[in-house]
């Protein structure tokens, strides 16, 4: 009868203690829970202020999915959407690079893929229109769209 009670005395001491330890580790969890989601609030306004908004993400996505859509169903027509979005959103980057505090970011365009896409504008702008049409050569437009 001793070893019995000896026995439940000590798996409640046992049960007590691992209580009290899973209430403290609870509290901390909490604590640190509250932490990372104070730490992501802070991150989301810090976004929020540069611009980047849901409103922006939902937007660019859908425009990611239209310039699919239109690339892969009607690819004839692409270099429009491409000609358009490129001079509207060419401008706009230039003018924030422009603007930029505290050193102007121009000098930025002439890194490989800024200049990839001034030169595929401008390629796009004078191939495409009629007046421009000969600007190219057959053979140099098949060499550029084969590269």
């Amino acid at each position: 009868h001793i070893t019995e009670a000896i026995g439940r005395t000590f798996s409640y001491g046992v049960r007590q203690k691992s209580t009290r330890s899973m209430e403290a580790f609870k509290k901390g969890q909490e604590e640190a829970l509250m932490s990372i989601l104070d730490e992501i609030d802070e991150i989301q306004q810090s976004y929020a202020a540069k611009g980047m908004r849901e409103w922006n993400f939902t937007f660019g996505l859908m425009n990611t999915l239209l310039i699919f859509y239109i690339f892969g169903a009607h690819p004839g027509q692409f270099w429009i959407v491409y000609v358009l979005q490129s001079s509207y959103w060419l401008t706009f980057k230039f003018l924030e690079m422009w603007r930029a505090k505290p050193l102007c970011e121009i000098f930025y365009y002439f890194d490989f893929c800024w200049v990839m896409n001034f030169l595929m504008l401008l390629f796009l702008v004078l191939n495409e229109f009629p007046t421009l049409r000969g600007f190219f050569s057959p053979d140099l437009r098949r060499e550029l769209f084969l590269t």
